[in-house]
């Protein structure tokens, strides 16, 4: 591949089950096909398309895009109806828009003009989320100096409630049944520069396992997790057990990551909105490595150490009750070590504060209700819960609300324990 198919540049941060998806996937099969097998998947999403979006003030015309599920808008209005927001990509992941009283949302970011998501209910949830009644509109962050006075906008869009997303699945046959697979989204694979994806899929030689390198849509502006939804959707039926790895090609992870015991691979800790958080929840050891670390990635025989995974128990068993703690020491005589790690990866799920950056940790529930205490905060969990924090209520109050959670949570991961040590001992 000299350089990028035509037009694919514009195809970045593509909608799910939009036309332009349709076009980018066409691009990416070619990309495959002197692999043994290339197969597509149709994956149900709510389809939305921006057709226009302009913004023209007083102080300039801004170079703008509107927020996947912004509704079509057009009208003039004053300054006094724009709220300004100045982020960097990375914060998009906990803003939550509140008190919007018919204002429009411009959004200044740091890195530069992007399409990302804004969602319109609490962090980590997994229904879906309303839509916004106003558009939100991104725009660079020297742009916002333009909102100045009278300002005009136009925003149409077009929405499809039944789309159909794909999802593409390459295949390359290795010595043995085992696989690894390799996922980012659709605009990724064709990303970055013109070399992004013939540097990967040069590395991408088969050797022990099979590789399976999957191109995947994202799931949109009404479901705010999991964030791969092609992933979570692939994964509904099917078994994860001769998956040894899941490797996250996702370039904005800035650096490499494991999840525990892959010592090998740099940092334990796993990102919940990469596109192998579905997996990794389903015990596979997930990692996001540098590219120059593919190629050894892959063809390494995939290992996992115990010992570091003793280690995280122990920090683990000192923020848990008592029963959970006696029911861990289990986990050290079990004799199959991958079988361990794998269950304790399960034992693992995402929260997130108010304000700050979701992260992954075993036993999240149980932990969760700690830190509410301790940051005064609520705190946001994967399952669909929350712990609530209200500064109105006493703390003798909140702390039997608090006891409470966790025992019931407590109840719920003893179970879980005893019947994952059943399938394993």
């Amino acid at each position: 591949m000299d350089s990028q198919p035509k037009g694919i540049s514009d195809l970045m941060e593509v909608p799910p089950g939009s036309k332009a998806e349709a076009r980018l996937v066409r691009e990416i099969r070619k990309l495959w096909e002197d692999w043994d097998e290339v197969r597509e998947r149709s994956v149900p999403v709510v389809g939305w398309e921006e057709e226009e979006a302009s913004l023209i003030c007083e102080g300039g015309k801004l170079e703008v895009k509107s927020a996947p599920m912004s509704p079509s808008f057009e009208g003039k209005i004053a300054e006094s109806e724009i709220r300004r927001i100045k982020l960097s990509q990375r914060e998009i992941e906990w803003l939550r828009p509140s008190g919007l009283d018919g204002e429009i949302v411009v959004i200044g970011l740091e890195e530069g003009l992007a399409r990302l998501p804004v969602y319109n209910c609490p962090p980590l949830g997994t229904f879906p989320c309303p839509p916004f009644p106003q558009p939100i509109l991104f725009t660079q962050e020297k742009e916002l100096d333009k909102l100045i006075g009278r300002c005009e906008v136009v925003v149409r869009t077009r929405l499809n409630p039944n789309a159909t997303a794909k999802l593409v699945e390459a295949v390359r046959n290795g010595k043995s049944d085992e696989s690894i697979y390799v996922v980012t989204h659709h605009d990724r694979w064709l990303g970055e520069s013109d070399k992004w994806m013939e540097a990967h899929l040069s590395k991408l030689d088969a050797g022990q396992y099979r590789i399976h390198a999957l191109s995947v849509p994202s799931r949109g502006a009404l479901h705010p997790f999991p964030r791969s939804w092609g992933m979570e959707f692939l994964m509904r039926n099917s078994t994860v057990n001769d998956i040894k790895l899941c490797v996250d090609l996702s370039p904005e992870l800035g650096g490499s990551y494991g999840s525990p015991g892959l010592m090998w691979i740099g940092s334990n800790s796993v990102d919940p909105y990469g596109d192998c958080f579905p997996l990794f929840r389903r015990g596979v050891p997930s990692v996001g490595p540098s590219l120059e670390s593919l190629r050894d990635l892959i063809r390494k025989d995939v290992k996992l150490s115990f010992e570091e995974v003793k280690g995280k128990l122990r920090e683990t068993a000192s923020l848990l009750p008592v029963e959970l703690k006696a029911r861990l020491l289990n986990l050290y005589d079990v004799a199959d070590r991958e079988s361990t790690v794998r269950l304790f990866n399960r034992l693992h799920g995402a929260m997130q504060a108010t304000g700050e950056r979701a992260v992954v940790i075993p036993f999240h529930k149980v932990v969760a209700v700690n830190r509410a205490r301790i940051l005064r905060k609520s705190i946001y969990l994967d399952s669909g819960h929350q712990v609530n924090w209200d500064p109105n209520l006493d703390l003798r109050r909140w702390n039997v609300y608090a006891r409470e959670l966790v025992k019931a949570w407590t109840e719920e991961y003893l179970e879980f324990l005893e019947a994952g040590l059943k399938e394993i001992l």
